[in-house]
């Protein structure tokens, strides 16, 4: 979580923005039996493309200017993406796409309209739809249909609170939502199925809701055993993101991994990621969680030491190397930590925030940021570390790193030949849901109702619509 002397840093950098950010960042409440739309971004960047359909195509330009168009439009952007040329046909952008059948970019069918719209390097091509359609096109890419329906129903609920939520993320851009992991993977029409639009129908319009407001909500594939704690991944404190054990016992193929790299990568790469130490000397891992999951590391250096989080360390190797935070390395437990309730709790996430404070700040000095990316930031803290990579590539001068006193000397990791082995469980960042734990939930009997109120506790079920 970026801390208040960062918060005020940026903002003072973005000077009227600010207000807006908190305006943003309060308005979660949504009025009950409102209709839902999202909007997509399918692809960023482009400056020509072709949208086809079964049937006739309208474009409706910035004007309110109607044009009829046969089943398939090339197009081109001109004068600054401020005009869409199309054949003879010259529109101003944004032009809407609509047609009576399903509308498609590059071959993938779309529900709904597409609308090109200006992005900061061309057009976006955006897909605009009612919630309950973009699920029919999610669902699938996020879990599998042939699981009981009861875990389908707990998906369908979670990912239409984590759309409606979300709505806004990428404002910036032109849209709600992208089409990738990063919010949730979409993919139109050809995802779509049978049991998992049952799952949709069934549950329409239901969301999680904690005090009368939208949840916050996330979920991952495997929690191997035990939850994690938001704080220590994201920053921040929600009573119902908390760790939780899994209930029973499953096997998955994540339930076991592997992943051995040279410590010099293991420097590099926390190096690309902005965190450098000079030559890696060792690791220290820390432990505080339940599930024992990894919820520091300290960076032993040439240059120093550096304390991130194990939520950091994890996305600097690589999330899809290092599946998750509990493991152990080289066979060595991550050393428990004991804390102290009657002091100021100091959470590894801050201690990450800290950590990254001083390279993130002489960053933004150079300008290396532009206003969006600091906006965003400041929004969703979570995506620091990508533009931390971006801006780290732009860079004017060389970034010093900050070197804070641990409260525990590191000691340097065991190595086999400079190699360092992890041996872990689980997959993903372990907040919310286990998809998983949720099937073998399912499978024992539990509704989808009991599955959301183990993983999000003093959370309710409620209708938008």
């Amino acid at each position: 979580m970026i801390s208040r002397k960062l918060n005020l840093f940026i903002a003072k950098r973005l000077a009227g923005a600010a207000l807006l950010i908190f305006v943003l960042s309060t308005c979660t409440v949504m009025a009950q039996g409102a209709q839902v739309d999202i909007s997509v971004g399918l692809e960023s960047g482009i400056t020509t493309g072709t949208i086809s359909s079964s049937g006739a195509i309208t474009a409706v330009d910035a004007s309110g200017r109607r044009v009829n168009l046969g089943k398939s439009v090339n197009f081109r952007a001109e004068s600054g993406f401020r005009t869409l040329v199309m054949g003879k046909t010259k529109a101003s952008l944004p032009v809407t796409f609509t047609s009576s059948r399903y509308l498609s970019w590059k071959g993938r069918p779309y529900r709904g309209l597409i609308r090109l719209v200006p992005s900061t390097k061309g057009l976006a091509v955006v897909n605009v739809l009612p919630v309950e359609d973009y699920l029919k096109g999610v669902l699938k890419m996020e879990v599998n249909p042939a699981w009981p329906m009861e875990v389908l129903k707990a998906q369908a609920i979670v990912a239409r609170t984590y759309a409606v939520k979300g709505r806004g993320r990428h404002k910036s851009e032109g849209f709600d939502l992208c089409a990738l992991p990063h919010c949730q993977v979409y993919r139109g029409v050809n995802a779509e199925d049978p049991k998992l639009s049952q799952a949709i129908k069934v549950t329409s319009g239901m969301v999680i809701t904690y005090q009368g407001n939208l949840a916050l909500v996330f979920y991952h594939a495997d929690s191997g055993g035990y939850t994690a704690d938001v704080k220590d991944v994201w920053g921040g404190s929600y009573p119902y993101l908390r760790p939780v054990a899994e209930p029973f016992s499953y096997q998955s193929p994540y339930s076991q991994w592997s992943l051995s790299l040279p410590l010099k990568e293991i420097e590099n790469r926390l190096r690309r990621a902005g965190f450098d130490v000079g030559v890696l000397l060792g690791l220290q891992f820390e432990s505080t969680s339940p599930g024992g999951r990894v919820d520091s590391v300290i960076l032993n250096g040439s240059m120093g030491t550096q304390k991130i989080s194990g939520h950091a360390f994890r996305m600097a190797l690589g999330p899809n190397e290092l599946r998750s935070t509990t493991f152990s390395v080289d066979g060595i437990q991550p050393k428990a930590v004991a804390t102290n309730p009657t002091s100021s709790p100091t959470t590894p996430s801050s201690a990450s925030s800290n950590a990254g404070e001083n390279t993130l700040i002489a960053l933004t000095k150079q300008g290396c940021f532009t206003p969006d990316e600091l906006i965003d930031m400041l929004m969703h803290p979570e995506k620091r570390q990508h533009y931390v990579q971006k801006a780290l590539s732009k860079r004017k001068s060389p970034i010093l790193p900050s070197i804070p006193t641990p409260t525990v000397t590191p000691t340097p990791t065991r190595t086999a030949g400079g190699i360092v082995s992890f041996y872990g469980r689980g997959w993903g960042h372990g907040v919310g849901m286990s998809q998983w734990g949720a099937k073998a939930m399912a499978e024992r009997g539990w509704s989808a109702r009991q599955i959301l109120n183990h993983y999000y506790p003093n959370t309710e079920i409620s209708k938008l619509y």
